[in-house]
């Protein structure tokens, strides 16, 4: 029996992952998502939707709205010709946040699509920059360079924070709730801590 070679994107007979060594849409999704180091419930609570529609679009059965196209590229940290048709910028491995490290020296978050919001927490819960800074065991004037650039926070920076303030770690890829809350006290936090 002959063997036949076929040019990727010439005629009819690309059709699908058979014909070609592209990734349908939906691996995409996921292969992106992964590399960015996000579940897909933090996917669906970026767009305030169920989680079960992004399963839905990285298992191929519904195809996000045509308006979300641009923000997942943004939130993935790859090129919307990429997400599309896999051209352009795809994602990098390295952007992946090493969890299993606590060496302060590894990024809790490499991708540059992220929004990172420290500030915006520590204000919420009416914690001070010195306080925080104490925390994290920088000096002052460094931990704000860092607010200012969140993505140089390590793991154990995020954790300390977190507990600081009384929260979640993967709280901080989210804006604060509007309003201000009263400020934790020490028992009111370890309180949180074990929910």
């Amino acid at each position: 029996m002959p063997t036949y070679f076929v040019k990727h994107d010439v005629g009819d007979a690309c059709v699908g992952r058979a014909y070609t060594n592209k990734m349908e849409l939906n691996e995409r999704l996921k292969v992106a998502r992964k590399a960015a180091g996000l579940t897909q419930q933090a996917v669906a609570e970026h767009f305030d939707i169920a989680r079960v529609s992004v399963t839905q679009w990285e298992l191929g059965q519904t195809r996000p709205d045509q308006d979300k196209f641009t923000p997942l590229a943004t939130l993935y940290g790859v090129s919307l010709d990429w997400l599309m048709d896999e051209r352009g910028d795809g994602p990098n491995e390295q952007t992946k946040p090493t969890v299993r490290s606590g060496a302060a020296s590894s990024k809790f978050i490499k991708s540059k699509a992220f929004k990172f919001y420290v500030q915006e927490w520590r204000e919420f819960m009416g914690v001070k920059t010195d306080t925080a800074a104490k925390v994290t065991g920088m000096p002052v004037n460094e931990y704000s360079a860092f607010e200012t650039y969140p993505i140089n926070f390590g793991l154990v920076h995020i954790a300390a924070l977190a507990d600081e303030f009384g929260i979640r770690g993967d709280q901080f890829w989210f804006p604060p709730p509007k309003g201000k809350p009263a400020p934790l006290t020490p028992a009111a936090r370890k309180k949180a801590s074990r929910k």
